[in-house]
C-alpha cells in the first residue's frame, strides 16, 4: 500500500495500491503495517485494544490471599477503600484506565500483591 503525506507537518493525505502523480510538497511512503498513523514518524503505529472486563473477571486476576490482603487492608488504608469503593459502582473494569492502573501499583507498592504481580495484572 502507498501512502501520500504532506513533507511539511507529515500529515496523511490518502492510501491507495497506486498513486500516479506525487502533488509539490507531497510524498510517499510504502508500508503494509495498519493502525493509526503517525505523523512524526511517517509510519502506522499498532492499535492497541483496549481490554475491559466485568468486575468479576478482574477480581480473579486476584489470588484468595492478594484478595483476603486486600480487604483487610481496607480497613486502615483510605486509598485500598476508595479503590474497592469505586470498584461496587462499576460492572466493567478498563484495564488501560489511569485509576485501575495507580490501584494496582499501589497494592503493589503496599505489599498487598507480590512484587511484579501488578504488571501480570494489568497486562493479563
Amino acid at each position: 500500500m502507498k501512502h501520500l503525506y504532506n513533507i511539511s507537518n507529515g500529515v496523511l493525505i490518502s492510501s491507495a495500491t497506486t498513486i500516479d502523480k506525487i502533488p509539490d510538497g507531497m510524498s510517499v511512503k510504502e508500508s503494509d503495517k495498519t493502525g493509526v498513523w503517525n505523523a512524526e514518524t511517517l509510519d502506522f503505529d499498532e492499535v492497541v485494544q483496549d481490554r475491559i472486563l466485568s468486575r468479576d473477571d478482574y477480581l480473579d486476576l486476584f489470588t484468595d490471599s492478594e484478595m483476603i490482603a486486600i480487604v483487610n487492608a481496607a480497613n486502615t488504608d483510605q486509598i485500598i477503600k476508595s479503590s474497592l469503593d469505586i470498584l461496587n459502582f462499576r460492572d466493567r473494569v478498563r484495564m488501560s484506565s489511569e485509576n485501575t492502573i495507580n490501584s494496582v501499583n499501589y497494592m503493589e507498592s503496599q505489599g498487598l500483591i507480590s512484587e511484579g504481580r501488578a504488571s501480570e495484572v494489568l497486562n493479563g
